[in-house]
């Protein structure tokens, strides 16, 4: 199917000649759908990039099938574009698409066909990231810019309320990989994080040993 990390279309025929479809993606978030929806089996889609794959999730949630969808702040937040920009740092697996995924993406977290968001973290060292875009790995640092992610480009241009944000972070994979955390009651772990949504930073250091992010410099809400 060509190379991962970087989308098959205008991009790929720019720097590299090759790329991944969103056919890939697509036939199998098919394919374990239809699966769902025949046995009854739980199915989760993660790191969901398509917004043929959200169209699909959509579908088999409205006949009735047990499916859970995930999406990461990358894919809500950028679009192929961000690989001219940024090269081997916005490349990623699955890689980022277009304009219309990236809207069909936000509109499963808005409809709650997506009830997840996930960070998709994944360091990388420096000298990686600076081999040559088709032999660079894939993947990003997600973590630290996750939450200022979802509140600069969901919660602040009206997609979802905070509480709506916090609960796609919080309880519901916690709900579905049945951990003991993700919420607040006398007894339970103390897992709590203090921010404020109106803060805004600029995106520099990293606590993490990696700073493999092609959020380096952008201004973001939360904090």
């Amino acid at each position: 199917m060509g190379s991962s990390g970087i989308n098959q279309g205008k991009i790929s025929d720019k720097l590299c000649g090759k790329g991944a479809p969103n056919v890939a993606e697509d036939t199998m978030v098919a394919r374990d759908c239809i699966l769902a929806l025949k046995t009854g089996a739980k199915v989760n889609i993660q790191h969901i990039s398509s917004g043929i794959s959200v169209d699909i999730v959509r579908f088999v949630k409205s006949l009735g099938a047990n499916v859970v969808a995930e999406a990461t702040p990358h894919h809500f937040s950028l679009t192929e574009e961000a690989v001219l920009e940024h090269k081997t740092y916005a490349k990623m697996n699955p890689p980022l698409r277009t304009e219309e995924d990236k809207y069909k993406i936000i509109q499963g977290l808005k409809d709650d066909i997506i009830e997840i968001i996930a960070t998709d973290h994944a360091p990388h060292s420096i000298e990686e990231k600076e081999k040559e875009l088709t032999k660079a790995p894939s993947g990003i640092i997600g973590l630290e810019t996750s939450l200022a992610l979802g509140i600069s480009n969901l919660v602040r241009k009206g997609h979802l309320t905070i509480m709506k944000l916090i609960e796609k972070m919080t309880i519901n994979p916690a709900k579905l990989y049945n951990l003991d955390t993700g919420f607040i009651a006398e007894g339970a772990i103390a897992d709590i994080v203090i921010f404020d949504p109106s803060e805004n930073w600029v995106v520099s250091g990293f606590a993490s040993k990696s700073s493999n992010s092609p959020f380096k410099g952008q201004n973001l809400y939360g904090k």
